[in-house]
């Protein structure tokens, strides 16, 4: 097996890509929260309805 040193190139490369998974995990972090929000939304507008008839 052919082994080749490391480059500065692939240092920097690994490091951006570990910062950027890091970031993917924030945002899905936050995408899982609008998710379920919007769920709640989706599946609790029916009975707000005639609430909002009343209130209206």
């Amino acid at each position: 097996m052919i082994h080749f040193e490391k480059t500065e190139a692939d240092v920097r490369r690994e490091a951006l890509r570990g910062r950027f998974a890091e970031r993917g995990l924030e945002w899905s972090k936050y995408g899982i929260i609008a998710a379920t929000a919007f769920l709640a939304g989706v599946f609790s507008f029916p009975y707000l309805i005639p609430i909002l008839m009343e209130w209206w």
